[in-house]
């Protein structure tokens, strides 16, 4: 008989670990491009896109209700497709590719930005050391990965707060919300709807959590809205420090827009960015 997980999660820690999987590497990665091709509507696509991520997390949210088990949609399957039971084994092994091609690809990218504090490293080896560590703590049990969670995603917080002051004390914040929407509004829309991928996440944790069918659709929402209210106001305030063309310049465009106002605040959230991949 398979013994039972350890429900050690309360409301807190799935809040931070939805806001943290929402808050990793996109917003680092997108925001640039997106702002390239929505102009000063840029912050509209992130409105719009938080719009299209919250009927997805309806809809996670009314399914781990129903069925709060780790597995998510290997289970959500097997329920709605109990005479083909080859379609869950068919979306579990894709999920299990995904969830590997997802790590090794964010270990590479963690190692493309440590390389650029300390040169002379092989990213390869950088990336299984990452991996390995992790691999480490997750071993270790979910309660010490939530505490490690909780401290880089109050890292990560703290990075787009940083755009945000800088953003906030220009005089230019807020000025694009006076401007008509641009053309390039819905294809930035479907770049940044990326930055928004984690909050399902959390669902893989019902049977770690305490009272699954009603702290697990709480978490979905709340770290939605928190991640949702840090892209706009990180959008206006990029948007405040520099223009789209320079912005869509950038391969780490926040960094080019903190740097702008201090070399040594951009020189912090690119140490930041570590954290968030």
């Amino acid at each position: 008989m398979a013994s039972e997980l350890k429900r050690t999660l309360g409301l807190t820690m799935l809040v931070f670990y939805g806001t943290g999987m929402i808050l990793g590497a996109g917003i680092y990665s997108v925001i640039g491009r997106a702002a390239e091709v929505a102009g000063e509507s840029l912050w509209l696509s992130f409105l719009f896109a938080a719009v299209a991520a919250a009927l997805t997390a309806f809809s996670y949210a009314e399914l781990s209700t129903m069925f709060p088990k780790s597995g998510s949609e290997y289970v959500y399957l097997s329920q709605a497709f109990k005479q083909k039971k080859w379609v869950a084994g068919a979306a579990g092994t894709v999920m299990a590719f995904s969830g590997s091609a997802t790590a090794a690809t964010v270990a590479i990218a963690f190692s493309g930005y440590f390389g650029k504090f300390a040169e002379g490293y092989s990213p390869i080896l950088v990336a299984g050391i990452v991996l390995s560590i992790f691999s480490v703590i997750a071993i270790v049990g979910i309660q010490a990965s939530g505490w490690v969670n909780i401290v880089f995603t109050m890292i990560e917080v703290a990075g787009l707060g940083i755009i945000i002051y800088l953003g906030v004390t220009s005089e230019k914040f807020g000025d694009v919300l006076s401007s008509l929407p641009g053309p390039g509004v819905l294809q930035g829309t479907a770049l940044v709807v990326f930055s928004y991928f984690g909050f399902e996440n959390i669902v893989n944790l019902a049977e770690e959590s305490r009272e699954p069918e009603k702290t697990l659709p709480k978490a979905i929402f709340i770290s939605l809205g928190v991640s949702t209210i840090l892209y706009l106001l990180v959008s206006l305030a990029a948007m405040a420090l520099l223009s789209p063309k320079e912005l869509g310049a950038s391969d780490a465009a926040l960094m080019t827009a903190a740097g702008k106002s201090s070399v040594r605040l951009g020189n912090i959230l690119g140490g930041i960015a570590l954290f968030s991949t």
